[in-house]
């Protein structure tokens, strides 16, 4: 049974919301200010016992947002909001600089009144930077949306067993509906590409949001 929806309808409104449910963003809200997306995560959890643990250590985990059309198409590089491209849409979205240390959080600003027509969707993903980490290794995360006048809502994550061996998932969809409101939502299993272990880089989820291979190519300055 899903989960009551909620609405943020003022600028200084703080709540909390879980995964699964939909937060209903009113016009009010995004048109007064930058909404920021804040994506914070602890460390790699310790492992094993005695000589053999392994304590906690930091780990690189890389947020990046797809602006898509309302077929969850994403038109062209520009539409990509990642480490390497920190500005998109004429400054519509900006991304903070990488956390390459492990640092803990990054962050995008969207301001809603600047994004193009067609765009309708906004895709929020992560991927794990070390070789054999998966983000089921992060011993805890959340989402937190900041807007208005000091409004905040948060989200926690990681506590879902399918992240497990899995170097990308999309945790956070915006959708544009009617009144040029937003409904957002958090999932961690929403497009994790199948059960496809494969889908291991930025370019995988590339590729599944329609980029043509000589856009992905610009990705890493190719």
């Amino acid at each position: 049974m899903p989960l009551p929806s909620k609405r943020i309808n003022n600028v200084d409104q703080v709540d909390t919301f879980s995964k699964e449910q939909e937060v209903i963003f009113s016009k009010s809200v995004l048109v007064s200010g930058i909404v920021r997306l804040t994506m914070k995560w602890g460390k790699k959890a310790a492992t094993g016992y005695g000589l053999k643990k392994k304590l906690a250590e930091p780990v690189d985990l890389d947020l990046s947002l797809f602006a898509c059309n309302a077929n969850y198409e994403c038109p062209d590089y520009d539409c990509i909001n990642f480490f390497n491209h920190l500005v998109c849409l004429n400054g519509a979205i900006k991304h903070s600089p990488d956390a390459r240390d492990g640092g803990g959080e990054e962050y995008i600003d969207i301001d809603f009144a600047r994004l193009p027509s067609k765009i309708s969707v906004l895709v929020a993903t992560v991927t794990i930077f070390e070789g054999d980490d998966h983000l089921g290794m992060v011993d805890d995360a959340e989402i937190i949306v900041s807007y208005g006048n000091g409004g905040k809502s948060n989200c926690p994550l990681y506590d879902n067993p399918v992240l497990t061996n899995h170097k990308g998932a999309a945790f956070v969809v915006f959708e544009k509906r009617e009144n040029d409101e937003w409904a957002l939502t958090v999932s961690p299993s929403l497009v994790e590409i199948g059960t496809n272990k494969n889908a291991e880089k930025l370019e995988h989820f590339c590729l599944y949001f329609g980029l043509e291979p000589k856009e992905i190519k610009r990705l890493y300055g190719c």
